[in-house]
């Protein structure tokens, strides 16, 4: 959970200063990796924004856009990655007074507000 949350690219912001700096290029490698990473822990609503953003702006790239296109993304992106390494922390915290026989299913966090 260490990796997700500070080296997934965008726990560390890599991928919000590439759409800073209208660096198409270097937006993709975050977006990749936290898609991955999102997708091995169940936060399939990180994952596909992730995604969205990776597929995009390889898009941008190859038309020679800029990225400006993504910031709806980017912020939403930043919003949903904060809620789920928040819910990740909750569910991990040793201190959490647990119910016995308490069984969570599904997805840490659903999704992202449409």
């Amino acid at each position: 959970l260490a990796d997700f949350s500070q080296t997934a690219g965008w726990g560390d912001g890599l991928g919000e200063n590439a759409m800073r700096a209208h660096d198409t290029v270097a937006m993709i490698g975050p977006a990749d990796v936290l898609k991955s990473e999102a997708i091995e822990l169940g936060a399939l609503g990180v994952a596909e924004l992730a995604e969205e953003i990776e597929v995009q702006a390889r898009d941008c790239l190859e038309w020679h856009q800029s990225p400006e296109s993504l910031l709806e993304q980017v912020v939403q992106l930043r919003s949903v990655f904060e809620k789920t390494v928040a819910a990740f922390d909750y569910e991990i915290n040793p201190l959490r007074v647990r119910k016995p026989g308490a069984v969570h299913g599904g997805e840490l966090v659903a999704g992202r507000s449409a």
